[in-house]
């Protein structure tokens, strides 16, 4: 199943996630600026912050926007490695794993973008860091290997069914 995905096809459709995501966070962006130096803005009396607010809300999403074109910099020079089944997951992986009581679910192994998923002929596939818990247990594990990690609902065991 998971060499049936073609991870060009894969990079591009999480690609336009990330630029469609940017596009609506500069427009949110201007308008939080605009807003930061409009007249009704401006300070009343000492205790008034609203101006002062809008500007941090926009440095704030200024700080998301340039990490976003970072994102959209780094995965257009990724190369994933093609993988035949027998090598341990890495960046650039597509993994599938079963969670224990939950079924199997399908990531792939970003060092940059994760919390992403994109649907690619009908598989939903979530992007994930080697940072995040999962994807931290997740690097060196090979098919058939189990883990367990001790998430917010409690120790929960992951065996991995494939890798490509």
């Amino acid at each position: 199943m998971l060499s049936q995905i073609d991870k060009k096809t894969l990079l591009a459709a999480i690609r336009q996630r990330i630029s469609v995501q940017l596009q609506g966070l500069l427009a949110s962006q201007r308008a939080t600026q605009e807003g930061a130096v409009h007249e009704e803005t401006r300070a009343e009396g000492a205790k008034d912050t609203r101006a002062t607010e809008a500007s941090y809300l926009a440095r704030g999403l200024a700080e998301r926007a340039e990490s976003l074109r970072s994102d959209l910099e780094r995965l257009d020079a990724f190369a994933p490695a093609l993988l035949d089944g027998t090598e341990p997951a890495q960046p650039g992986a597509l993994v599938r794993i079963e969670e224990e009581g939950r079924g199997d679910s399908v990531y792939f192994l970003l060092p940059f973008g994760g919390g992403e998923s994109v649907t690619l002929d009908g598989s939903t596939i979530r992007v994930i860091s080697p940072l995040s818990p999962i994807g931290r247990m997740l690097v060196g594990r090979e098919r058939g290997e189990e883990f367990s990690i001790d998430l917010p609902r409690g120790e929960t065991l992951f065996a991995v069914k494939d890798v490509s």
